[in-house]
Formats: structure tokens, C-alpha cells, sequence
């Protein structure tokens, strides 16, 4: 297998940078549903998750680099992603981000299983692997289209 060249990995980058961007111009004419943080309890709900999130992913990096297992910070940080989508799923109630956590989680403990059992770096399967699910739930969610959804 031929190693990724260093031109090619930055223009991934740039790309999904890229891409992100699209996917935000899409919402150029939003339907007017009104947001779930104005309620204040969705927003310390948001938050305290966050919080939780952010000191999981330092603290679990911290100790893996403790350990001298710094490879595995990118399978690490994409677990507790993942995680921190279900809680999220509830506040915001977006089902899919339930499903969309469940296979973010898959895709770190496989990445973290390759690294062990293989040559390939967690952070190569965690990148790729987390990339094509956030990107999968952002088309889903576009390729819907602009149905309207019930106010609460």
C-alpha cells in the first residue's frame, strides 16, 4: 500500500473544510422552526454536555499520552464524540443523532481494534471512519429536503 503523501492529506483537509462550509450554505433559507436553545433548559442541558465531553477527551488524552499510547487520542476523542450524540439526541430530539453516535462509537473501537491488531494507524480509521459518518448524517438530513417539522 503506498503512503499517503503529504499534498494529498492537506488537500483532504481543505476539502472538508470545504465541504462543511457547503453543507452550512445550504441552510441559506431555513424553514422558520424557531431554535431548541432558546429554552433555557436545552441550552444548560447543551452545555453541561459539553463540558462533560471536553473534560472526557483532555482527560482520556492526557492519560493516554501518560501511558505512552498517544496513537490512540484520535480513537479516544471520536468515542466520547460519539458518545456525547446521544445525550444530544434527547435535549435537541433528533433520533437520528442517536444512530449517528452508535456508529461514530463503532467506528472508534474498530479504529482502536485496527491500531492493535494492525499497522495502520487509529488515527487513519478513526479520521476516515468518523468522516464518512458525520458526512453520512449530513446528506441524510439535506437529502430529506425541507420538510416541515412539528412544533413543540
Amino acid at each position: 500500500m503506498r503512503p499517503w503523501v503529504r499534498g494529498e492529506v492537506n488537500g483532504a483537509a481543505v476539502l472538508a473544510f470545504a465541504g462543511i462550509a457547503w453543507f452550512g450554505w445550504a441552510q441559506d433559507d431555513p424553514p422558520s422552526t424557531g431554535s431548541p436553545m432558546a429554552d433555557p433548559r436545552v441550552r444548560r442541558g447543551y452545555w453541561a454536555t459539553v463540558v462533560v465531553e471536553v473534560a472526557l477527551i483532555i482527560g482520556g488524552n492526557l492519560l493516554l499520552a501518560a501511558v505512552g499510547h498517544p496513537a490512540y487520542t484520535a480513537a479516544w476523542t471520536l468515542f466520547v464524540v460519539g458518545v456525547h450524540f446521544v445525550p444530544l439526541a434527547r435535549i435537541f430530539h433528533v433520533r437520528g443523532l442517536t444512530a449517528t453516535g452508535v456508529a461514530t462509537v463503532v467506528v472508534a473501537v474498530a479504529a482502536a481494534c485496527l491500531g492493535l491488531a494492525s499497522d495502520l494507524a487509529p488515527s487513519a480509521s478513526a479520521g476516515a471512519g468518523g468522516g464518512v459518518v458525520f458526512l453520512g448524517y449530513a446528506a441524510w438530513v439535506l437529502g430529506r429536503g425541507r420538510q416541515p417539522q412539528p412544533q413543540r
